[in-house]
């Protein structure tokens, strides 16, 4: 599931019940993890890989609260996610 898909499905679960899936959360941790390492390996490489500074931050929060087992309750301060539609998420800034 893309990284969109993942934050639609957060936003449904805070107004559902607040409990993201222990399987969803377990992808959304497993494609944070992809994440974070496609950016350190480009980086061997010389490639620099950004992620724009909204979806930095929600990809923190999320990994601060995920759990891989049992499900994971979703913080009451966690507001709902702004989903980027029609700018780069993820970029080379040097191309």
């Amino acid at each position: 599931m893309p990284i969109n898909g993942h934050f639609e499905y957060i936003n449904h679960k805070a107004k559902v019940n607040r409990h993201f899936n222990a399987a969803d959360s377990r992808q959304l941790l497993d494609l944070i993890d992809e994440i974070y390492n496609a950016q350190k390996l480009l980086d061997t490489v010389g490639m620099k890989l950004t992620i724009c500074d909204d979806y930095k931050r929600l990809l923190d929060a999320c990994e601060r609260f995920l759990l891989r087992s049992g499900g994971s309750s979703i913080p009451d301060d966690f507001s709902k996610i702004d989903i980027i539609r029609y700018k780069a998420v993820f970029a080379f800034p040097e191309t």
